[in-house]
């Protein structure tokens, strides 16, 4: 491989040509000394040079030598031409013979004009621990050396390295997750055109020394796309390692380089390519890591609610918060006519406000909804979540799967707390003003705190877990004895964090009504977040990080000749009586 370095080729004014030479040459005609082009080279010892040019060197018994060098470890060495004549000298080649480590790391010269020094560097990187030779030949016309069977002037100059082991890299490649059974080897299988499979591959260094990655790039790609500007099929994403960053050998420190693959066919076929890393290593300078995949026609996938509270349905059901939803994959198709779909597997696109919602069977072609212990969705909001499934060829789905629905509470009058904290108990509290113009709240608990106006601790009319639950015996607010339409019931008392807590009426009547919560067990700051619902709409959202405190929140006011037209006052500002003038 060769190993190309941006050093510039150095010319080094020697100051006045040197003309009169004699003194350099043993030579007879002293007139063609003066007007005939020289060479000296300074890793040469004889002759010997002047002693006010010492560094301009000879052309006899030279020796470019590296000494002792590392083996993995790049090296190298720098000699300097020059032409103290004042002709210009013409270099007809300058030739690296030997052991084929040995590179010029920049172009050699074609001509040195007169006065002037041109630089060349040579570079190796051992990879044995022994001596390695080579030899360096230049060809010029100068008239000061001794000439060969051409009768151009010939200068040899012998190069010598010992390589030492002092440790080395060694390169591991090792995919993770991958299909196929080659361990050195990357197998995506089948995956639907125009889909995408991901493969890691675990790049480790388990020697001594740093690696150096000299190039790493694809070679004997197959059905890859003509036109450069295509995305192929077969790719590297993320950080390729380059010959600027060193993978240090991999320890509980120094972690392995992690290359992610991405196989991606845009049509049916086979395809393949290969990975080709470039290193340091002694023992494998050229590692292949070869990659295969086939592009081929994927199954189906289809996503829709298959039932609501156990109840069948078909197209967009009506769901409301705290309703048992089954969704499914059933009507899936594998991607031959006699196959089968084997597995599925859902995900969420996104839940409603702070929903700790999870799936019941999230690898089963039908999943419920669960939440703290319960089934169903927990808080009103959009749901979205998506599966992709796969046929008995191992063949996954690529095509966009997903069912959505909104849970939207049916009630009138419906008020959900809600918080961030896995643990605590917080109660939530709706009350209706009684006849003697109260806003009561009671059993606030051991964090019961202060209550501050238009709240007050009095047992009347509020709606909370002791007297409010669903199975219990309720409390009457519409004036109608036994548990009405208009009377409220609180679905579930969250003990041990989260939430929601929902506070539903059916159908209001006119009158007044406020709602906030308290922190019945627990110790810190908890973030609760309140919503109000009215008729099915998002009327109303408060959060805020609550101690030992009642949270007074807001009240809403159904006007007894339009109750249809609620007035929501927020009372977090303090003030009870700014946005509903009247009540």
């Amino acid at each position: 491989m060769s190993v190309t370095f941006s050093r510039a080729l150095r010319l080094t004014t020697l100051g006045t040509a040197i003309v009169g030479v004699a003194s350099l040459t043993a030579c007879p005609d002293d007139e063609v000394i003066r007007v005939a082009p020289q060479i000296f080279v300074d890793v040469c010892a004889a002759p010997a040079p002047p002693a006010d040019r010492p560094e301009i060197g000879g052309f006899q018994d030279c020796a470019l030598a590296f000494g002792e060098a590392d083996i993995s470890v790049r090296t190298e060495r720098f000699f300097t031409i020059t032409n103290p004549s004042g002709l210009k000298l013409n270099i007809d080649s300058i030739e690296l013979s030997g052991d084929v480590a040995f590179e010029f790391i920049n172009e050699p010269p074609t001509a040195i004009n007169p006065g002037l020094s041109a630089q060349l560097g040579v570079t190796i990187r051992p990879s044995l621990e022994s001596t390695i030779t080579g030899e360096i030949v230049i060809i010029s016309d100068a008239n000061n050396t001794p000439k060969n069977d051409d009768l151009k002037s010939e200068i040899r100059i012998p190069v010598t390295l010992t390589g030492v082991d002092n440790g080395v890299p060694d390169i591991e490649l090792i995919p993770q997750g991958c299909g196929g059974t080659d361990p050195l080897g990357v197998d995506f299988g089948r995956q639907a055109a125009g889909g995408v499979a991901i493969c890691n591959v675990e790049v480790r260094n388990n020697g001594s020394r740093d690696l150096f990655f000299d190039n790493v790039g694809f070679v004997d790609a197959v059905n890859e796309p003509a036109d450069s500007d295509a995305i192929p099929a077969i790719s590297v994403t993320g950080t390729v390692p380059d010959s600027e960053t060193p993978l240090a050998p991999t320890t509980a420190e120094n972690q392995p380089l992690i290359l992610r693959l991405t196989f991606a066919p845009d049509a049916l076929g086979a395809y393949s390519a290969v990975l080709r890393f470039e290193t340091n290593d002694p023992d494998e300078p050229s590692v292949d890591l070869p990659i295969i995949g086939q592009g081929v026609v994927g199954p189906t996938c289809v996503a829709s609610v298959k039932a609501v509270n156990n109840v069948p349905v078909d197209g967009n059901p009506s769901i409301e918060p705290l309703d048992d939803v089954l969704i499914t994959s059933e009507n899936s198709t594998p991607s031959t006519p006699d196959g089968s779909i084997a597995a599925t597997s859902w995900t969420f696109d996104f839940r409603g406000p702070d929903s700790t919602v999870v799936f019941s069977d999230p690898n089963s072609q039908d999943t419920g909804f669960l939440f703290a212990n319960r089934r169903g969705v927990d808080v009103a909001g959009p749901y979205r979540a998506c599966a992709v499934v796969t046929d008995e060829l191992g063949i996954q789905s690529n095509n966009e799967c997903c069912v959505e629905f909104e849970a939207i509470p049916e009630d009138a009058f419906l008020v959900q707390l809600t918080w961030l904290n896995p643990t605590g108990d917080m109660d939530l509290h709706v009350t209706k003003k009684d006849t003697q113009d109260r806003y009561c709240v009671q059993s606030l608990g051991s964090g019961g705190g202060n209550v501050d106006p238009p709240f007050t601790e009095c047992t009347s009319l509020d709606c909370y877990f002791g007297n409010c639950k669903q199975t219990g015996g309720g409390i009457e607010w519409d004036g109608v004895p036994g548990r009405g339409e208009g009377d409220p019931s609180l679905d579930i008392d969250d003990l041990s964090g989260f939430g929601p807590e929902n506070i539903n009426v059916d159908a209001v009547s006119s009158g007044s009504y406020g709602f906030g919560a308290s922190v019945f067990s627990g110790s810190g700051a908890f973030t609760m977040t309140m919503r109000l619902f009215l008729f099915g709409r998002l009327s109303g959202e408060w959060q805020d990080d609550i101690t030992a405190d009642f949270w007074e929140v807001g009240l809403v006011h159904f006007p007894e000749e339009d109750p249809l037209s609620p007035c929501i006052e927020d009372v977090t500002d303090g003030d009870f009586s700014d946005e509903c003038p009247g009540f």
